[in-house]
């Protein structure tokens, strides 16, 4: 590649006005997500001898978003207001590879959060069983060590870390199936592990939660219905049958009136 094309490919394809616009909405997206995502993990620190299994991925997933953050996305900030990428290829791969960690990471602990939160409604003693804490750290090391794995194999030569179209980012080279067999197959298996897997499991998950809500607000609708009409037909019994205060008070009338005519 030549210097030119070099340039040319880590060059903003915006203008410098849309340049600063990405800007400044990238910069007030980390900020808030640093902030809130900070808070998250600062209280979840200060109580972690309470923190449930469940719990630690939503730390785990604060975490994801509060390294990506901090690591990553100040170099496409500045990059946007400099109108080009900064550091040229080797900060480009570095940017690459640290996203795309951070990003499978969480996809997969937004799926498990989904399957932990069906596990719980709708079986929940297996829920007890599988929710430990142990059990939980596991899950949250195997998704950071499966996207580790998969997002260093680009640095192999499966696959590629390349600018995206408009010049102020860098991602896996999604476009890269019409050039190599090898990166075809990288993206397909990409596509398909990473993001229809969790998206199915989180899908599936819901809809199964949604199922179980639904069936048990029904439930507790035909039981209140029930218990009402008991209710109903209990009041109207009693106010139907003559209380013994009403015996006594019409049985003296009643001699009365036959001893006086």
């Amino acid at each position: 590649m030549s210097l030119n094309e070099n340039i040319t490919e880590f060059t903003s394809k915006l203008s410098p006005a849309a340049d600063a616009c990405v800007g400044l909405t990238i910069l007030s997206v980390v900020l808030l997500s640093v902030l809130g995502n900070g808070l998250v993990l600062v209280i979840c620190y200060r109580r972690r001898k309470k923190l449930v299994g469940t719990e630690l991925l939503c730390v785990n997933l604060a975490l994801v978003d509060f390294l990506c953050c901090i690591c990553f996305y100040p170099l496409s900030v500045a990059s946007s207001f400099h109108h080009s990428w900064l550091g040229g290829n080797v900060t480009c791969v570095y940017y690459g590879f640290g996203c795309f960690i951070f990003g499978l990471c969480g996809m997969y602990t937004v799926a498990a959060i989904s399957v932990t939160r069906y596990l719980k409604t709708c079986h929940s003693l297996l829920h007890t069983v599988q929710s430990g804490r142990t059990n939980i750290r596991i899950v949250c090391c195997a998704a950071w060590a499966v996207a580790i794995v998969w997002s260093s194999l680009p640095l192999f030569g499966w696959g590629k870390y390349v600018p995206e179209p408009y010049g102020l980012s860098c991602t896996i080279a999604w476009r890269g199936y019409h050039t190599s067999a090898k990166d075809a197959f990288y993206v397909i298996c990409t596509f398909a592990i990473f993001t229809l897997v969790p998206i199915l499991l989180i899908v599936v998950s819901q809809c199964q939660i949604l199922n179980q809500v639904s069936s048990f607000t029904d439930s507790m609708s035909a039981r209140g219905i029930h218990n009402n009409l008991r209710h109903t037909e209990k009041r109207l019994s009693m106010m139907s049958r003559p209380t013994e205060s009403n015996v006594r008070t019409w049985r003296p009338s009643c001699h009365r009136q036959l001893a006086h005519p």
